[in-house]
Parts: C-alpha cells; sequence; structure tokens
C-alpha cells in the first residue's frame, strides 16, 4: 500500500508539476553541472568561459589614437561581477550600461532545455546599437532582446536564437537559429538521423516578429552542395548531438549573416542587393545565398580557421575575421 500511495505521488507530482516536481529538476540540473564543471558548484565563477593563454607574456594592446575623444565601443561579457552590455569611451569608461540578468530576461521560457544552472551559465552573443539609443541582443539560445536606453525591454522574440545580430537598412535583423531534431523526429534529409541540429536564417521586423526563416540544409540540398554538405568525415548517416555544444557538435556553426545593402551592390557585380554573406564556422565556409531562389552562389573554403564576422567592403571585396582556432593550445 505504501509503495502504490508513492508511486500515485510520484504520478500526480509529474503530471501537475508541483513545487516539489521544481525542486527535483533543479537538483537534475544541478548534478549535470556538477558533472560538466565541477568548480562551478564550489566556485560559482565564469571560468569556463576562459580559454587557455597560448603564449608567454602578460598584459594587453592599447588602441591610442590621435583623438580619442568621440570614439566609442560597444562591449558584451562579464563586469564587475555581472553579465553587462557596455559602451564606454576609448578611455575604458562606461559612457551607458545595460545590466543584463539571465533568470529574470528568460522567465516564462519554455523551449529551453538545458536551463543555465548559474547567472555565470547565460551568454550574451551577439548585439548592434541603434540610433536612438537602443541595443538588439542574443542571450544565447533562449531569445532576442531589445531594450531601449534605460534598459528595459521592449520585446522578446523566444526561441534559439545565437550568435551576430545584423541590422538591415529597412530596420529588420537578420539572426542565426536553429532547429533542433530529437529522437522520434522525422528527418528533413534521409543523410542525418536525429537527434541533430540544423541552422536557419531568421529575419526578425523592428517589432520583434519572426517574419521569415530561411532553412541552410534546404539550401545545400536545393544547391545540389552535397560535396560540402558531407564534409563530416563520416561515411554514412550521421548523428549530430543538439544538446552538446561542444567544438564540432553542430552541423554547420552558423555564426553571422550579413545582407549585401543597396549602396555597395554596384561594387559587387556577381551579386545582387539582399544577397546574404553567410560564415559557417564548422566548414571554414563562407558563402554568398541567393536572396530570392536561396541556392548558394558563391563559396569559399580554406583561407581561414573558424571564421566569424564576415563584412561587405566598399571596393567590391569581402573582410573575413580569421579565429584562428587550430587547436595548438591543447597540445
Amino acid at each position: 500500500m505504501l509503495l502504490g500511495l508513492a508511486f500515485a505521488f510520484g504520478v500526480y507530482t509529474v503530471v501537475k508539476q508541483t513545487a516539489l516536481f521544481d525542486l527535483i529538476e533543479e537538483s537534475k540540473d544541478l548534478a549535470k553541472q556538477a558533472v560538466r564543471d565541477p568548480s562551478s558548484i564550489v566556485n560559482p565563477k565564469p571560468e569556463h568561459w576562459i580559454d587557455r593563454r597560448r603564449f608567454d607574456g602578460d598584459g594587453v594592446v592599447v588602441n591610442r589614437l590621435a583623438d580619442q575623444s568621440a570614439d566609442l565601443v560597444l562591449l558584451q561579457g562579464f563586469f564587475e561581477g555581472g553579465l553587462e552590455i557596455r559602451l564606454v569611451g576609448r578611455d575604458g569608461q562606461p559612457v551607458r550600461r545595460w545590466p543584463l540578468n539571465g533568470p529574470e530576461l528568460m522567465e516564462g521560457v519554455t523551449h529551453v532545455r538545458n536551463v543555465p544552472s548559474t547567472e555565470w551559465h547565460f551568454d550574451s552573443h551577439g548585439v548592434v546599437a541603434l540610433p536612438d539609443g537602443s541595443i538588439v541582443f542574443n542571450l544565447d539560445y533562449i531569445g532576442l532582446f531589445k531594450m531601449d536606453r534605460c534598459g528595459s525591454v521592449v520585446w522578446r522574440l523566444d526561441g534559439p536564437a545565437h550568435h551576430s545580430v545584423d541590422a538591415n537598412a529597412d530596420g529588420s535583423f537578420w539572426v542565426a537559429g536553429t532547429r533542433g531534431y530529437f529522437d522520434g523526429d522525422s528527418s528533413p534529409h534521409p543523410l542525418f538521423r536525429p537527434p541533430f541540429a540544423k541552422d536557419t536564417l531568421w529575419k526578425v521586423s523592428a517589432d520583434g516578429e519572426l517574419v521569415e526563416e530561411v532553412s541552410l540544409l534546404d539550401s545545400f540540398i536545393a544547391s545540389d552542395a552535397f560535396g560540402l554538405l558531407t564534409l563530416t568525415g563520416r561515411a554514412g548517416p550521421t548523428t549530430i548531438p543538439t544538446v552538446r555544444y561542444d567544438f564540432d557538435a553542430e552541423l554547420f556553426h552558423l555564426n553571422d549573416i550579413e545582407e549585401l545593402p543597396e549602396r555597395l551592390a554596384p561594387d559587387f557585380p556577381s551579386f545582387q542587393a539582399g544577397d546574404l554573406l553567410i560564415s559557417l564556422r564548422n566548414r571554414n565556409l563562407v558563402m554568398v545565398l541567393d536572396r530570392e531562389t536561396r541556392l548558394i552562389k558563391w563559396w569559399h573554403i580554406g583561407s581561414w580557421i573558424r571564421q566569424h564576422d564576415p563584412d561587405w567592403v566598399a571596393g567590391g571585396t569581402i573582410s573575413v575575421f580569421d579565429n584562428n582556432r587550430d587547436e595548438t593550445r591543447n597540445r
């Protein structure tokens, strides 16, 4: 009888998701975090974000310009004990601050499978400042947010948004997104079987509405780019975890989308205004996607390692930030 009552109580706890259920789930999350990152339990500091120094020596490089009075730099990271976005002068002094409280910002979010176990495990990743003093930023894989100049949330778009936020001339934004396929889900292509994640391109309106979503996997397939699509080192169907974000755990690792603006289109006769410049880190690949057909127009691999932030540059060139992540720091 006691076993029966205990079982019934357990079923009730799960079905009704009572306070005890929440406590159990939080305990499970803490246990998982303790296994992944034991130091976060005894020393809850953001040390897991820090890479080991690769070269000898201390200090930083300081840019000293002739006239720095009007130069401002937008930063995001951990400052004085918390996650924050800052606008600072060249002397490092804050001009504007946007403190980010992760648990408060994600209140009511239901799509996150692995809730960050501490405030140190939230990640502001991708931000753009607007002329009115507001900012639009990603809280990685939780949502896209707009805050006014005083730090109040104007809108929130729930979903696994991540990496760069790129503003368009019409006030909209291009943002990286992700679609997860889990055990039991049907796959959009037989080459990949769940669980795996596919990257998508989000176009978000000025008022925070998702107005378009483009599947990169579909674009590769439609472009007959199977040579690029199968650069996985595997001979057959592959499984790519969706809940781990290790160095090579994702199919593409989309990290930037930039629309070719009208003013620069004449400098790029092979492309049209609105075409999308895209960076896929896990394939060391930069490519251009046709805005209308969603087919691959141009691609290049090999001149960089784990790159980020390709930009259209006046004069008809493309600049790329080379992360140069060759893993020599681990050897």
